[in-house]
């Protein structure tokens, strides 16, 4: 049996763990609670919501009781099929199933929240979390902060990340970048507030990563604030990283929608010079610039090039070389 629990514990697949348990089982071994869990938990992960429920069940039917991991993997399970109602309704009835719920609960509720349109929840149930004791994690309130960005929510979001730091609550990365990204998405994009946080982070003794760096780059680019992109890629050779494709995608595109096509051919030849070959994305953009403004020629020269690359054009590439042939009439 214990041999059992160790290999679910390894991470194997919902199937081999529940062949392992069903072989326990013809064995005449009573599966013990850490077998059950391991199953529930591949399950979750895998987003199956309806073996979890099975296999919650057989855990009490074999007269085991579920503990707060278990009922928190179901909570994740629901938060990650978009399932909020759900996720709050099996929470709350943790206490009657004999398990109280922990920080844990709470923080996957706030995630259920914020992958759904009931993002607004997420700062009072902030609130409520704080009043119950559980609310003094910086991962609490970087859920809440996510929730707010998701729904561009960017007066919210500054707001909860004021209080967080008001709250003796210390901001890391994923707070930064849960903000940057709330403000990339308001309906007025505040590029140079964005950079301003960037250089707040270094003062703070925090180091950005690409993912903090690519929402400042959005931001910039949602706000029409091409200049500050060779900034926002010099800070990051500063702090020591190296652009991915989702970087130089982000400046080919907010070079293109310029109306800028050479600056943005010029991103793309600094992509391949970064071994990063460009994908379908980088070369839409170039095409829908050139295309644009009419000119024929280097809309069919882009095109060719991504079929040499063995992509194939979409359909916005294939409408935005429609138009440029229309336009050159």
């Amino acid at each position: 049996m214990q041999c059992c629990d160790r290999c679910l514990r390894q991470g194997r697949g919902p199937s081999q763990s529940c062949a392992l348990v069903n072989e326990t089982r013809g064995a005449w071994q009573q599966p013990q609670a850490s077998a059950f869990g391991a199953i529930i938990d591949s399950h979750a992960k895998a987003g199956d919501q309806k073996e979890v429920m099975r296999w919650m069940e057989e855990m009490t039917n074999a007269q085991l009781t579920p503990d707060t991991r278990c009922h928190n993997l179901v909570i994740d399970c629901l938060a990650r099929n978009g399932d909020a109602a759900g996720a709050l309704f099996w929470l709350q009835g943790m206490p009657k199933l004999q398990a109280e719920p922990d920080q844990l609960s709470y923080n996957t509720m706030l995630g259920a929240y914020a992958r759904t349109s009931d993002w607004p929840r997420a700062p009072r149930w902030l609130d409520a979390m704080r009043h119950l004791g559980f609310g003094q994690t910086t991962a609490a309130w970087n859920a809440a902060m996510d929730a707010c960005a998701k729904g561009s929510a960017t007066e919210l979001a500054r707001r909860t990340f004021s209080e967080m730091q008001v709250s003796h609550v210390q901001p890391d990365v994923i707070s930064y970048t849960s903000l940057i990204n709330g403000l990339a998405k308001g309906a007025s994009p505040a590029a140079h507030e964005a950079v301003q946080l960037l250089e707040e982070m270094v003062d703070s003794k925090l180091i950005p990563d690409v993912a903090c760096c690519n929402a400042v780059l959005d931001s910039a680019a949602r706000a029409g604030q091409t200049a500050l992109v060779p900034q926002v890629f010099a800070k990051m050779e500063l702090f020591g990283l190296t652009p991915d494709a989702i970087s130089f995608n982000i400046a080919i595109n907010s070079c293109a929608q310029q109306g800028l096509a050479e600056e943005a051919v010029s991103w793309l030849n600094k992509m391949k010079v970064c071994q990063l070959p460009p994908d379908l994305i980088s070369f839409t953009a170039l095409i829908n610039s050139f295309a644009k403004r009419g000119d024929i020629t280097q809309a069919l020269r882009w095109n060719d090039e991504m079929t040499t690359c063995r992509l194939s054009a979409d359909t916005v590439c294939h409408n935005a070389i429609l138009g440029a042939v229309a336009n050159s009439r």
